[in-house]
């Protein structure tokens, strides 16, 4: 099947344009909020979290307590099975935790 010619801009529907337009301004959002994210992920993962919980929190574990993977069985292919299949318990149950404490703190703030 010989290639579609290019279409002249002014073929271009309408829908096309602002699915494609909506596609853009989402995708700079996210961007935005991913700078936004890391320095708070890092701090968080890094600093906050081993300080309060325990040394299985830290730049080792590449996890952040935020993610709902921990929600769930430890990923196939982890880098660090050993380790990882020792500590994702402790994760699990830091997020749990945390969870619950934010719901909380979250309730006693809106009141």
């Amino acid at each position: 099947m010989p290639p579609r010619p290019q279409p002249r801009s002014d073929e271009i529907s309408d829908e096309l344009m602002t699915t494609f337009d909506r596609v853009l301004t989402i995708r700079a959002l996210i961007a935005k909020l991913q700078d936004e994210l890391k320095p708070l992920n890092k701090r968080l993962e890094w600093t906050l979290m081993p300080k309060t919980f325990g040394d299985h929190w830290g730049p080792h574990n590449m996890m952040s307590p935020a993610d709902p993977a921990l929600d769930h069985h430890l990923p196939l292919g982890s880098r660090r099975p050993d380790r990882d299949l020792e500590e994702w318990p402790l994760l699990q149950r830091d997020r749990r935790t945390l969870l619950a404490a934010h719901a909380a703190w979250k309730k006693r703030r809106d009141l």
